[in-house]
């Protein structure tokens, strides 16, 4: 498994999804190589053989003290049975109004550091554990890196008069939303071959990544070294998966699931968008929409195979199809619940 660090030079608007980091590879590396490769890369894909797997993108923060550069990783708290109000009581009416909004406050957590996520999924700590060592006064987490999200208004212009584009009488005024980082920045995983990926990484370092790259937004550094080896301590034989991507299983998965639907904790996600015109040349034309089962979800493990979820044709353009990227990026957990 390897780590790939984005350090923000700038502000960025795309939270980048693994489907959405994997459109975003594959149109580079049809920009690097050629059309003809990125076929043969698709076709590996589509037939169940993908040369590599990458996560979704998360946040870590620098921790620059004594002179190190260590950085504390952020993974998706891994979704799991929460507790009711009935499982916080007390005498004291006040104390059970406090743990009651401690438990509101525990159940928006969508993130833990990596010591967590290991202790998690080897058994060692249950999401109760996590609550009771849940302080929302001291739950720095949050201050490690600092994340803030802009919305600004925006005027449409037309670009043959050079002033306010009007549609049915009426301007068109709408915002757009900005991700800021400091002390901190994006990484993902990567399971396969790496190298067909470095030419296409350097190429979107250059271009940018995801919406308004011309305008400046998104664009990231990589480091030196663009690949580094990571770990996540997991156990030898783990009974759950826990997803760290978008997942759209095959119907074979889905099968198995049911049987031990006691068993999947999940959240669900409608994938959807448009075929973006910076690459492709073409209108903007929505793609089918796709649901997928989001990061953190947790299901039994029911295979045996490193390669869960399937790849969607979601839209056939001018003889070419549009893929989906549902596979997902599974970590193998022992979970206890109490």
């Amino acid at each position: 498994m390897k780590v790939v660090h984005l350090k923000p030079l700038s502000s960025f608007r795309t939270e980048l999804r693994s489907d959405t980091l994997w459109g975003l590879l594959m149109i580079a590396i049809k920009n690097v190589y050629s059309e003809k490769y990125l076929e043969e890369v698709l076709e590996q894909f589509y037939s169940g053989n993908p040369p590599f797997i990458n996560s979704s993108v998360f946040y870590y923060c620098d921790n620059n003290s004594n002179g190190t550069n260590k950085k504390t990783y952020f993974l998706p708290k891994p979704i799991l049975r929460t507790y009711e109000s009935n499982n916080v009581t007390s005498a004291d009416v006040k104390t059970h109004r406090k743990n009651l909004e401690n438990l509101k406050r525990f159940k928006k957590k969508t993130e833990v550091d990596l010591v967590t996520f290991e202790n998690l999924i080897n058994g060692e700590k249950s999401e109760f554990d996590l609550f009771n060592e849940f302080s929302p006064d001291n739950d720095n987490s949050k201050e490690l890196y600092t994340k803030k999200e802009i919305v600004t208004k925006k005027v449409a212009i037309d670009r043959l008069t050079t002033s306010t584009r009007e549609e049915y009488g009426k301007g068109q005024l709408y915002s757009m939303n900005e991700i800021y980082l400091e002390n901190g920045g994006l990484y993902f995983l990567v399971d396969g071959d790496t190298s067909i990926l470095e030419p296409a990484l350097r190429f979107l370092q250059h271009y940018g990544f995801g919406a308004d790259s011309s305008n400046g937004k998104g664009h990231f550094a990589l480091s030196v070294k663009i690949f580094e080896d990571f770990s996540i301590r997991q156990p030898d034989d783990g009974n759950f998966m826990i997803n760290l991507g978008i997942y759209n299983p095959k119907a074979e998965e889905l099968s198995e699931y049911k049987k031990k639907k006691d068993k999947i904790y999940y959240s669900l996600e409608k994938r959807t968008g448009k075929i973006g015109v910076t690459f492709f040349g073409s209108k903007d034309i929505f793609k089918d929409s796709v649901l997928c089962f989001g990061e953190g979800s947790v299901f039994p493990t029911i295979i045996n195979s490193k390669f869960v979820g399937k790849i969607n044709v979601v839209k056939e353009l001018d003889n070419k199809k549009i893929y989906h990227n549902g596979l997902g990026f599974m970590i193998k957990a022992n979970l206890r619940e109490t």
